[in-house]
């Protein structure tokens, strides 16, 4: 269907937070000064360096240690929106910045988001990565209801169209980095058939885990060196990002008969998929070509008129060329429909290419909106910025006789092409999902407009309203904002402009407790007030509520009417501005107070004891010591040695923690108990933790130190051995081991190792840093974080740090396993002295004992601090496979 006016849509609002870009004005800045935002990854993410390395040779590396991140991704002004603290910590943080960024694009809009209430406006938002989920189910943490409503995809829109009462379609998009274009299609065709009357349309991605970066290393599709080239000779993949962006659409009938401020023109939006390929993610530059042939006759625009593409232009050696045939198949067949000849088009290139990802990123879902705002952007400075980090051209990319050329540096972008035909600013934008769903979006350029009024005022009302504690920070973002030059896009007169700026403030702003009001005749006057009031200095041009030096000093009666009701206003006595109609102009957003909101992974008890605390043992101290000795044990799921210890999804009792139940036993009869050793111990059967159970500690004394002793639920025993009282023990030293190893794993590594052979450890048993294998031996760095010195001398063999010995047997056993997927457990142990209490640092050396069978798995292990003191041995512990029980 031909493309006419009534089709057209407006972007009369926008909004983003990309990397080094808090807002579009940065944006745009770091845009025209080549400015890369890719860093690093900082460690309130994830420590890169346990992650690094080579994913071809080692499970769990990736190769890439850069990206592109925003600031503030862990926080949100939880009150501002009424969501309780508790279930803000439980919101993916993709939920919380993009409800934050459609509230600015309406403002920027010039509107209240109330006036939006009960309107057939519709939210679509495109989103694929769920790394907030990831993190709390390997955390354990607490299952509420506030995790289903925190992390399920629909709820990112859902939520928008609930807090501000939108009645239009409320959905998410997900065909990976073509979501955001895809989900603009989405919301133009529910315009264009009256589904809604306007909509507002984003994306958002957060990187919170290196699961994706490891993953998409592994497949070869990330830059090793941490650059985008696009388009060059050096291209070796790309980075990834992360932002948030949202646009507020209208028909563009409807926003011109309002006298919106308009940004930029759709005229089209297309999208295909490509059908069967080389493989799921290979490009298919046919289908490419296809869906931008389809945007251009769907926004009835001749191709000559588009002076502008912003590619996908992911930097790959191979990608970057196929979108580029993809561009030239399009093309040629557009030309020749439109009858320009072959020969007057082959005298030159007037189509640049660009691309915003060397810059801040492959943004993923985000992709497709991040240029759609750089084009917009583009369009209203009249200016393309040059491509970022592009030296010398890919030699697999071939433009010439093309209509294309790769834009170097920054030009000037002018409004007539060099065919002479005259026109708007046209640009086209690619974006191509993983999966092969692809998205071409047609922009024109809207004439710069302003509604003018005679202005006869020689004063001007310019109120700021926030929530309390927050006036400082608004006024601030003003202040810069007006110094910055990006106030006066229309470069209107400036009585002009300042008429428009208390228009704007005065009705698309909602109003709230805290008021400060300037009545100023310039910007330089309001500039100079706004610094005053920031320093706590007096200012007549400044009033704000109760202030008692203008009463004092006698000022207030003469004071003009725009003053006296300044005056009023900032005292809540009246909220009615006497205006005539102005312009809504682009004007910085809500200043949201910044709190940091996250997951609570403090395990929860059910009684208000502490938390640390796990064994309680209640002792019968009425029987004579020279009976046996009976203990029970308080069995509750809720405990931190339990909750956190799965095994094949079921809740299990460690059989490390078996120890202290013994020694807690014992400290009834005996204040000595340095030193223990345990014989014989025998793990009988695993022991399945129901809601709340006791279990009982038996101990038969056959002499003055020496105990058999058995875990026991009445006549069902689940551990069985012998322990004798070392008292005196002298501090023993080890060697220094020499170690030639085959491979390092890092935290993260060998507890998705241990999660995908079955055993899942919370974070109270993640307590092994690092193990080096070698040939049948592996030695491993342990420390307890979870724990405070108090805490660590009431847990003399904690059950933690023990399992993270097993932890370490179980990783050596799988680095020689020739079948994986084959469970073994604990069986016996042939001896254990532990010579002291355990540290919260130490280091574990664990040897395959040459008798080991494929049934039977045998190991010593020796404990030891860093000074090589020595903690413990254990000798002979076999581990026995599970069929063969």
């Amino acid at each position: 269907m031909a493309n006419t006016k009534n089709n057209d849509i407006a972007v009369i609002g926008l909004a983003c937070r990309f990397p080094g870009a808090q807002d579009y004005i940065r944006y745009w800045q770091n845009l025209i000064a080549s400015k890369i935002s890719i860093q690093v990854v900082p460690k309130q993410r994830w420590n890169w360096q346990a992650y690094y390395g080579d994913p071809a040779r080692e499970l769990g590396k990736t190769y890439s240690k850069h990206a592109g991140f925003i600031e503030g991704m862990d926080e949100f002004d939880a009150s501002f929106f009424g969501i309780p603290p508790k279930e803000a910590d439980y919101m993916d943080p993709q939920h919380r910045i993009f409800l934050e960024c459609a509230w600015h694009a309406i403002e920027n809009a010039g509107y209240k988001p109330n006036d939006f209430s009960g309107t057939r406006t519709g939210v679509y938002c495109g989103v694929s990565k769920n790394d907030y989920a990831e993190l709390m189910r390997e955390a354990r943490v607490e299952i509420t209801p506030f995790i289903s409503t925190g992390t399920v995809h629909s709820l990112i829109a859902n939520r928008v169209s609930f807090f501000l009462n939108l009645n239009g379609s409320s959905e998410v998009v997900d065909t990976a980095c073509s979501s955001s274009l895809v989900a603009l299609n989405r919301a133009i065709n529910d315009i264009q058939q009256r589904h809604c009357d306007a909509a507002i349309v984003g994306g958002v991605n957060a990187i919170l885990s290196p699961t994706m970066t490891i993953a998409h290393s592994r497949s070869g599709m990330l830059s090793p060196s941490g650059e985008i080239k696009t388009f060059d000779r050096d291209a070796n993949g790309y980075v990834r990002g992360e932002g948030v962006a949202a646009i507020l659409i209208k028909p563009l009938l409807a926003a011109e008969a309002a006298g919106n401020y308009i940004w930029g023109v759709i005229k089209s939006v297309a999208v295909n998929h490509g059908g069967r390929s080389n493989f799921l993610t290979s490009p298919n530059p046919d289908a490419q070509a296809a869906v931008i042939q389809k945007a251009i006759e769907a926004a009835n625009v001749c191709p000559t008129s588009i002076s502008y593409i912003e590619c996908h232009g992911t930097g790959t050696k191979l990608g970057d060329p196929i979108e580029i045939e993809g561009l030239k198949k399009a093309y040629q067949k557009l030309l020749e429909m439109n009858k320009v000849s072959q020969a007057k088009n082959q005298c030159y290139s007037f189509c640049a290419l660009g691309s915003v990802k060397p810059n801040i990123g492959h943004l993923e879902p985000v992709a497709g909106l991040a240029g759609l705002i750089k084009v917009l952007l583009a369009m209203k400075h009249r200016q393309l910025p040059g491509l970022a980090n592009y030296q010398v051209q890919n030699p697999y990319i071939d433009l010439i006789n093309s209509p294309f050329y790769i834009l170097g540096n920054n030009q000037e972008w002018k409004s007539t092409d060099r065919l002479d035909v005259s026109g708007p600013l046209r640009a086209g934008i690619n974006s191509f999902g993983m999966g092969g769903v692809n998205s071409h979006a047609i922009v024109e350029a809207y004439p710069m407009q302003s509604i003018t009024s005679s202005i006869t005022a020689m004063a001007f009302f310019i109120p700021f309203s926030t929530k309390k504690g927050q006036m400082n920070d608004y006024l601030q973002s003003y202040r810069e904002f007006l110094k910055s030059g990006e106030y006066n896009p229309a470069d209107l007169p400036e009585s002009q402009f300042l008429y428009n700026l208390s228009y704007t403030l005065s009705v698309g702003r909602e109003t709230y407790d805290e008021r400060v009001a300037f009545v100023i005749s310039s910007i330089d006057e309001l500039l100079a007030g706004i610094e005053n009031h920031l320093n706590n200095m007096l200012d007549d041009v400044v009033f704000y509520k109760d202030d008692q030096s203008r009463k004092k000093n006698n000022n207030i009666h003469s004071l003009t009417a725009l003053q006296h009701f300044a005056m009023s206003w900032v005292n809540a006595e009246t909220n009615d501005i006497p205006l005539i109609r102005g312009q809504r102009i682009p004007l910085p957003g809500y200043p949201f107070q910044k709190q940091r909101r996250w997951f609570d992974t403090t395990p929860i008890q059910p009684s208000p004891e502490k938390a640390i605390r796990p064994i309680q043992i209640q002792t019968n101290d009425q029987l004579p010591e020279t009976q046996n000795i009976a203990h029970k044990i308080e069995i509750n799921q809720h405990f931190y040695y339990l909750r956190h210890h799965y095994i094949q999804e079921k809740l299990l009792l460690p059989g490390a923690a078996h120890f202290e139940f013994v020694r807690q036993a014992l400290s009834s009869r005996h204040k000595d108990l340095s030193g223990i050793e345990f014989k014989n111990v025998y793990w009988l059967r695993p022991y399945h933790v129901a809601a709340q159970k006791e279990l009982a500690v038996s101990l038969n004394k056959s002499s003055e130190k020496h105990y058999h002793y058995s875990i026991h639920n009445g006549p069902e025993v689940y551990v069985k051995g012998s322990c004798t009282l070392r008292t005196n023990q002298t501090d023993l030293s080890i060697p220094n081991y020499e170690f030639v190893t085959n491979k390092v794993l890092a935290t993260r590594v060998i507890y998705q190792e241990l999660k995908d052979y079955g055993i899942h450890h919370g974070e109270f048993f993640q307590v092994i840093d690092e193990i080096q294998l070698g040939n049948n031996f592996a030695i491993a760095k342990a420390q307890l974080h979870k724990f405070s010195e108090e805490e660590m001398k009431s847990l003399f063999l904690n059950p933690c740090l023990i399992d993270g010995v097993f932890q370490v047997v179980t990783h050596l056993g799988l680095s020689t396993q020739k079948n994986r997927k084959r469970q073994y457990v604990p069986f016996c142990l042939g001896k254990t002295l532990f010579y002291r209490a355990i540290p919260q640092k130490f280091l574990i050396y664990v040897t395959t004992l040459p008798q080991s069978q494929d049934a039977l798995l045998k190991y010593n292990m020796v404990l030891y601090d860093e000074q090589h003191k020595l903690i413990a041995t254990f000798t002979e512990f076999i581990k026995k496979a599970l069929h063969d029980e």
